[in-house]
């Protein structure tokens, strides 16, 4: 079952989530400290209008388990979104943030997608792809985004092999992204591989 994210998932997702996107955690808590980065990353999870809220994600429950999640949100809602990480840098002790823009406006972009190690081999990365264009396109997006690191090509020719085209590169915390973009589903394209990968 794949359902909205609760406040109280937050001890299941944040760790994970912090391990996928990596330094760009570290960028939105303003600190470089792993406990930190998760306790503040936790409380902005909690909360709404930011793009880590529980309202931008999505989880998969196999067996009373969170077997995995996507984040995901408006393209052009990216700034409103990352506007509270920076109001916090800048009303306290921690180091001043610079967020680079991850999408691009007029697309639904995927955030992050995870799956656990314990659920992989199940094709639930499709699953998890599968409901968030399925949501895109129920709030009227025709456009899908997402970054993959230009290293993991795996991902990268995985995400062509099921429609997704490069559209540009991106230097995101100081790390190169390739932005991939899906501008309309071609049914003859089967979502049948498995995507049980982490992505950014």
């Amino acid at each position: 079952m794949i359902r909205q994210a609760k406040q109280t998932d937050a001890p299941f997702i944040i760790p994970p989530l912090y391990e996928t996107i990596g330094a760009i955690g570290n960028t939105l808590a303003g600190t470089t400290d792993p406990t930190k980065t998760i306790e503040i990353l936790s409380a902005f999870f909690a909360l709404p209008n930011n793009r880590l809220s529980y309202l931008n994600t999505w989880v998969l429950e196999m067996d009373h388990q969170i077997a995995g999640f996507f984040v995901a949100y408006a393209g052009d809602q990216s700034e409103q979104l990352d506007r509270p990480f920076l109001d916090r840098s800048f009303s306290s002790e921690s180091s001043k943030i610079s967020i680079d823009k991850e999408p691009e406006p007029g697309e639904f972009y995927l955030d992050t997608l995870y799956v656990h190690p314990n659920f992989r081999g199940q094709a639930l990365g499709r699953q998890l792809l599968i409901a968030f264009e399925k949501i895109g396109s129920e709030l009227g997006f025709s456009r899908f985004g997402l970054l993959v690191e230009k290293e993991n090509l795996p991902a990268y020719h995985l995400y062509q092999k099921i429609g997704y085209h490069p559209d540009k590169e991106k230097r995101i915390s100081e790390t190169l992204y390739q932005h991939m973009i899906l501008e309309k589903r071609d049914e003859k394209i089967a979502l049948n591989l498995p995507l049980d990968f982490l992505l950014i």
